[in-house]
């Protein structure tokens, strides 16, 4: 979940991966700029027999809409409604698992009070599954890694959005903040693959519906008869 968000002097990341369509430049008020950060806990940090029977090796998940909100509302405040607030085209974001942040939007935000961050998770359409090769039709969420040494591909078709509450929540003044502000959101990839602090064995279909049902109950809006996995 998410620990905290900070203050720069200057974006860190300028090649943002997808720009929200959401406040420009023609918003009728002055927008500050924010730089939204994705990361994933893929390190088992229990026993060492927990550490050695699984290894997170890579996380892709297709994304569309990345946007801060009230809690209720997300997206531009000014926009809400507005129809300028579209969403971009999905993209598949590869992100890292050794703790180390990706950005995944650029957007600006009115002057308000922000309590959540939130991604949403797409299927993809058919000219990304054209330009991803092997990507299952309908899956969101692509986990590899290896267990007891041995190599899988996990694949789950989860849709829906990914929410985390901002801690602290951010008051953005009608002056706006001095700087860009960076905001990380955390995917809690590692929590999925286990029971009881126990891993579960991607290989093994119980285990498999078990780690679906826990990335699941990370997702906000999830349709359970669209939900699959693959190996």
């Amino acid at each position: 979940m998410l620990r905290s968000h900070h203050f720069t002097n200057s974006l860190a990341r300028t090649t943002a991966l997808l720009v929200l369509g959401a406040c420009t430049s023609t918003s009728p008020r002055g927008t500050q700029a924010v730089l939204v950060l994705l990361k994933a806990n893929a390190t088992q940090r229990s026993s060492s027999q927990s550490t050695a029977a699984l290894e997170i090796t890579g996380v892709r998940l297709v994304i569309s809409q990345v946007a801060l909100g009230t809690g209720q509302e997300f997206g531009c405040v000014d926009c809400q409604g507005d129809g300028r607030g579209g969403n971009p085209a999905p993209s598949v974001v590869t992100v890292p698992v050794d703790g180390s942040p990706v950005s995944v939007a650029a957007e600006r935000i009115a002057p308000g009070h922000y309590a959540a961050v939130e991604i949403e998770l797409v299927p993809p359409p058919p000219a990304l599954l054209a330009a991803t090769p092997g990507w299952p039709s309908g899956a969101t969420i692509e986990v590899r890694g290896r267990y007891h040494s041995t190599d899988f591909t996990l694949s789950l078709a989860i849709p829906g959005q990914f929410r985390q509450p901002l801690s602290p929540a951010m008051d953005v003044p009608a002056a706006g903040l001095p700087g860009p502000i960076n905001v990380t959101l955390t995917l809690p990839v590692v929590s999925w693959f286990a029971s009881n602090g126990t891993p579960l064995d991607p290989s093994d279909p119980a285990a498999r519906a078990q780690i679906a049902a826990n990335a699941r109950a990370s997702v906000i809006g999830v349709e359970p008869e669209r939900e699959g996995t693959g190996q």
